[in-house]
C-alpha cells in the first residue's frame, strides 16, 4: 500500500461515507475482495457518490462473486487477470509434492529443535541424523 499511496490516492469505503465529496473525481476502483459485503462500491455508485466511476479492475481470480447485471445498469466495466496465478499455483503445488515426498517440514522442525546429531552428504543416511 506504501507504493500505491505514493502514486494514487487510496479512498477507503468508510472515508467516502464520512466525506461524499471526496468521490466525485474517482474514474477507477481496485477490487480484491470476495466478500459479497465489500461490494458496498456499487451501493456508493447507485446513491452518487461516486458519478466518475467506469472501471472496477478485479485481482483476483474469476469473476463470479461481481454482479454483472448491476454492474451493467451502472454503466461499468470489467477487468480481470485470467491465468495470472496459474504459474504460480503449478509451482507452488510442485514444492508442496516435493516437500512432502522428502518430509523437509519434519526435517526442519528437527533442526530447529536441534535433533540434529550430524551431517552428511550421503542422502541416504539422511534420517539417521535425527533422534526419530
Amino acid at each position: 500500500m506504501d507504493i500505491a499511496n505514493s502514486q494514487i490516492e487510496v479512498v477507503s469505503d468508510e472515508d467516502l461515507v464520512s466525506n461524499p465529496g471526496i468521490g466525485t473525481e474517482i474514474i477507477a476502483a481496485l477490487f480484491y475482495v470476495h466478500d459479497p459485503l465489500k461490494l458496498q462500491i456499487f451501493n456508493r455508485k447507485e446513491e452518487g457518490l461516486l458519478p466518475a466511476l467506469h472501471l472496477v479492475c478485479n485481482n483476483g481470480v474469476g469473476v463470479d462473486h461481481m454482479p454483472f447485471s448491476r454492474m451493467k445498469q451502472l454503466g461499468l466495466r470489467l477487468t480481470n487477470t485470467p491465468g495470472v496465478l496459474s504459474d504460480a499455483t503449478a509451482d507452488m503445488a510442485m514444492a508442496l509434492m516435493l516437500a512432502s515426498g522428502r518430509q523437509l517440514g519434519t526435517g526442519e522442525m528437527n533442526i530447529q529443535n536441534y535433533m540434529c546429531q550430524h551431517w552428511s552428504h550421503d542422502h541416504q543416511k539422511l534420517f539417521h541424523m535425527f533422534n526419530l
